[in-house]
């Protein structure tokens, strides 16, 4: 199971074990700092022993059934009350027990199901008709037991399930009872069942209903692959003020990880209209969706979101990403480098200011020569060495000699590159000087001379006079071929 936003997680597990317990402030505050995982541990010790508890007395008296006929069975069951039935029940031949059911008013078997132990009531389920069981249903959602419901969904037959589908018309319930499944392979199972225009309908209740918003995010984040991509574009379809109220769902309620998957997934033709919506606009926002995207380890998937921004919305972006500090900045280069979007990063940082460009440069993955060397080559591919030089100048000895070892590869096409670059580029002439400048090695400067000769005249003039500045000329002019 995908990784969940805490709080409805543990929501959910609250819930579930409010069946079985009275909690009140206090307990209930310390029960949701235990995290979704123990709650669910406790909540099935506490099944397990309860339904344990006379389990040898039921099974006993489960063994004297079979000299009833079925008809005697139903009377019984409504004699003893729905809580004894269902215990005994759980005890039974499912196959058995399934025929005494049939016997049963859809209100006595939902009294029954809410009181029986959910790993034995299942494989009765399984043999109920359908038409039963869609009855029950009904029943049961007219009293908003979706939570009961959720649970049982997970036995349904495929025609039961259909059945359902089909009885129930109110599309929240059925999406309310999608939320409660535990079983996602079921829940899977039942969307493929589902025909596109249902489902379009049920997905809408969702984003009609602020209240019914993270139950549509759930469901789509625990359904399958090509489920998840069809739920989400039924969710980007919406209209403009239906997305902004998702955007102020997700930022109050932490629902950024199952919100980002499904984005990256969604048809790319949704991608600008979603990215652009003006709630994104907002500073806390933003600052939310990018830790979580780090936090949830999505950066390399969200990144792609970025190129579909308009531009004052990268602009937001490249601001809001750096302010959150430098272990931020460096796992955003870091998913960068590892999928190849450098060009992403290279648009980003035109709107970084000096500190920012200064905290880039300080940050060690940008001293990894793996990454600088893609930075280097992606920066000369895409026009954008005058970025390059800004930033080099900012590096620190080490980094510079990356620089300069990997810019006089292939016979010096990169360093070409930045010295063309150079004539347009603020201060670009005292950047290549000062970056050159830290070299000592006798056959760097050689090489460097040979392409500073290659230059016409007037560019000649200018980085010497660079590198008169830096201390750099009176070793470089030694280097010079005659």
């Amino acid at each position: 199971m995908n990784d969940l936003t805490p709080n409805l997680e543990i929501q959910v597990e609250l819930e579930k074990l409010a069946q079985y317990l009275t909690l009140d402030d206090t307990t209930w505050q310390a029960l949701v700092d235990a995290g979704a995982a123990n709650l669910r541990e406790l909540r099935e010790h506490i099944e397990q022993e309860m339904y344990n508890q006379h389990r040898k007395g039921f099974q006993h008296l489960a063994s004297w059934t079979r000299w009833l006929s079925i008809k005697q069975l139903a009377k019984l069951a409504y004699a003893i009350g729905a809580k004894m039935a269902a215990r005994l029940v759980g005890e039974m031949d499912p196959y058995f027990a399934a025929k005494v059911a049939r016997r049963l008013t859809p209100d006595f078997l939902g009294e029954v199901a809410a009181q029986a132990d959910p790993r034995k009531i299942r494989e009765v389920i399984r043999r109920l008709p359908a038409e039963l069981i869609s009855q029950v249903a009904l029943k049961q959602i007219q009293e908003n037991q979706f939570l009961l419901l959720g649970r049982f969904a997970d036995a349904l037959s495929a025609p039961s399930i259909r059945e359902v589908v089909n009885t129930v018309k109110d599309d929240g319930a059925l999406l309310t009872i999608a939320f409660y499944m535990e079983n996602t392979t079921q829940l899977s199972n039942v969307i493929r069942m589902i025909d596109n225009s249902r489902l379009a309908s049920i997905v809408r209740s969702g984003t009609e209903n602020v209240d019914l918003w993270p139950k549509a995010i759930w469901v789509i984040d625990h359904v399958e692959g090509e489920l998840k991509s069809r739920l989400g574009n039924i969710m980007a379809e919406q209209d403009e003020r239906t997305l902004d109220s998702l955007v102020d769902v997700a930022h109050r309620q932490q629902l950024w990880g199952p919100v980002l998957r499904a984005l990256s997934v969604i048809n790319p033709r949704y991608h600008r209209k979603i990215v652009n919506l003006p709630s994104l606009r907002n500073s806390a926002v933003l600052t939310d969706l990018v830790n979580a995207a780090v936090s949830k380890n999505l950066l390399e998937e969200t990144l792609p979101l970025v190129n579909a921004m308009q531009r004052d919305y990268r602009e937001v972006v490249a601001h809001t990403a750096l302010r959150q500090g430098e272990e931020v900045a460096e796992a955003v280069v870091q998913a960068a480098h590892q999928s190849g979007q450098w060009d992403l990063i290279l648009d980003l940082a035109q709107f970084l200011g000096d500190d920012e460009r200064n905290m880039l440069a300080r940050l060690p993955i940008s001293h990894n020569p793996s990454v600088i060397e893609a930075l280097m080559r992606n920066a000369a591919k895409l026009g954008k060495t005058d970025l390059l030089l800004d930033f080099a100048r900012r590096f620190h000895r080490e980094g510079l000699q990356t620089v300069v070892e990997i810019s006089l590869r292939d016979g010096g096409d990169l360093l070409q590159a930045f010295l063309d670059a150079a004539r347009d580029t603020r201060d670009g002439w005292q950047a290549i000087a000062t970056a050159v400048s830290v070299v000592d090695a006798p056959d760097m400067l050689r090489d460097i001379g040979r392409i500073y000769q290659r230059q016409n005249p007037q560019d000649q003039q200018a980085f010497r006079e660079a590198a008169n500045e830096t201390g750099l000329w009176s070793r470089l002019e030694q280097a010079l071929p005659a």
